[in-house]
């Protein structure tokens, strides 16, 4: 009878490492298979990556796995494989995206339920969950203020045919009233997935998607990182919404984007939807990489805010406080509920002025981000300082501005916007739904989506240091942009789309991670790839 042979494993940690140790096992261990193992005197759940009969350091010197798990559930290769695209185009270590999909709480839940498993079965048995891929095409573009019941529909027909759906809503309360649709039409087969859930919560919608119950999971772009095994559908909901981007910490990657090669890895159809799409989507339906959902025709645009030039106004003595008359005259001439979105106004005051100007209207008064994911519908929505909700630094500042309007307009009968800027482009383009000006001045201009952005951004609270590394940095990054930031400065790189970008991609990694090793100076360097 033959004895197994030692053989050696690199095992994936969840830690930020440019390398995969390697440990050695007598029982042959499985892709995806998480065991237990011990690190600089620490003990981790690492995943197996691989195996060899002969490793790439001294035998003698690997540990040895300290045990396997057999019940806790494996990873599969479609979460690997996704996990692998995160940590290439972003510029992060695989250990990173792990420990973001499998964060310690999630992994400690998923051992409760193997514990309780390994009472009642005698052994595990070895491979993935069945599924089977589908022939997958391109990314569909819904272009529409009222999605919902598009939405319902696409969903109703993958879970009739026994599918996962996930559909992928911002950060932000977007998702509230599409949640409550949902619910109606699913029941107990809609799974709310995000930080507000419980451990258990969460641990029972992995459970149902491994277990190939045809379920629809609603949340943020942490979601991505579920075990899917019959993913036949994903909908992305305010598709061109900044917050579906991870900005802090690594792996600093975008929902939207991930959830497209999700799909792609599963052959399932990808639908992103906008009132206003961004402009890297409307970029890529250019290029035919997506296509228009053929099923809807694009809505008409929203209200056409009515402009009102309050430097004008001024001039001619017709602004009391925050409010133009003719502000004050089109908000009366409404009916139903007013949203008035501030600026720098203060709140309080505002309500005090408010109540005063309107006795008899019911008013809302919240600022940008709650006035974007508030539901229902306005009789008028006012905006009292549109100068103030845009950052003029930021190369984005016209999309953001076209993109909050178009969200607002889809929410009421009538807007008024007070600005020092009557004539900004914006307003036509709201008028015409066509952005191609602002799509061409980008071209000029080289940026995205006509190019990619990559942002190196050293950050120290110590001067003498700082002072240091941003010496060291400027001398391996001249052909960089320098940009100060709070705290730090960051070195950005435009590359184009005619360029090998994996090529500088690695580059770049290359030179932070030497600089890091050579220094001993980890923790301050970070790198954002297609930052917003």
């Amino acid at each position: 009878m033959s004895k197994f042979v030692d053989m050696f494993y690199e095992i994936l940690l969840p830690l930020k490492l440019d390398w995969l140790p390697t440990y050695s096992s007598d029982e042959e261990l499985y892709i995806g298979e998480r065991v237990r193992v011990s690190f600089a005197h620490r003990d981790y759940i690492g995943v197996v990556l691989g195996s060899t009969e002969v490793p790439g350091v001294n035998s003698a010197k690997v540990q040895a796995v300290s045990a396997r798990i057999p019940f806790l559930p494996r990873i599969t290769g479609k979460e690997l494989a996704l996990w692998k695209f995160i940590s290439e185009y972003y510029l992060c270590t695989p250990g990173e995206v792990y420990k973001a999909a499998y964060p310690k709480s999630r992994t400690e839940s998923e051992m409760v339920l193997a514990r309780k498993k390994a009472k009642a079965e005698a052994e595990a048995k070895p491979g993935f969950p069945s599924d089977e891929k589908r022939d997958c095409t391109k990314p569909e573009v819904l272009i529409s203020g009222d999605r919902k019941q598009h939405y319902l529909k696409e969903i109703s027909h993958a879970m009739s045919d026994g599918l996962n759906v996930l559909v992928l809503v911002p950060e932000k309360a977007y998702g509230d009233e599409l949640k409550k649709a949902l619910k109606s039409e699913f029941g107990d087969r809609l799974k709310i997935y995000g930080s507000k859930q419980t451990a258990a919560q969460r641990r029972d919608t992995a459970e149902s998607l491994r277990s190939g119950e045809a379920v629809v999971v609603l949340g943020p772009r942490s979601s991505i990182f579920l075990p899917f095994c019959k993913l036949g559908l994903i909908i992305i909901d305010e598709e061109q919404d900044y917050s579906h981007k991870q900005t802090e910490p690594n792996p600093r990657y975008n929902g939207r984007d991930a959830a497209v090669v999700l799909g792609r890895l599963h052959g399932a159809r990808v639908i992103l939807g906008s009132a206003s799409p961004s402009f890297e989507t409307l970029f890529n339906l250019s290029n035919g990489k997506y296509t228009i959902s053929p099923e809807v025709p694009r809505s008409a645009p929203g209200c056409v805010p009515e402009i009102i030039d309050i430097s004008a106004e001024r001039r001619k003595n017709g602004v009391q406080g925050d409010f133009s008359y003719k502000l004050k005259d089109s908000i009366n001439a409404s009916s139903g509920k007013v949203l008035l979105v501030r600026g720098w106004e203060n709140e309080e005051e505002l309500k005090t002025r408010a109540a005063e100007l309107f006795p008899d209207k019911e008013v809302i008064i919240l600022n940008q981000s709650a006035a974007l994911a508030v539901s229902g519908h306005f009789g008028a929505v006012a905006i009292l300082q549109l100068d103030a909700l845009s950052d003029r630094s930021d190369f984005r500042a016209d999309e953001k501005m076209l993109q909050f309007l178009s969200s607002l307009s889809g929410k009421c009968d009538r807007m008024i916007v007070q600005t020092t800027k009557a004539d900004h482009p914006v307003f036509r383009i709201l008028q015409s739904g066509d952005p191609a000006a602002l799509l061409e001045e980008r071209k000029a201009f080289k940026l995205p989506p006509f190019t990619r952005i990559i942002d190196i951004t050293l950050k120290d609270t110590n001067p003498k240091r700082f002072g240091m590394f941003s010496d060291i940095l400027s001398k391996s990054f001249r052909e960089a942009i320098r940009i100060p930031v709070s705290d730090g400065i960051t070195f950005r790189f435009t590359v184009p789309h005619s360029s090998d970008a994996a090529a500088v991609k690695r580059k770049l990694m290359s030179t932070v991670g030497e600089i890091e090793r050579r220094y001993r100076y980890s923790g301050h360097i970070h790198i954002d790839v297609d930052p917003v």
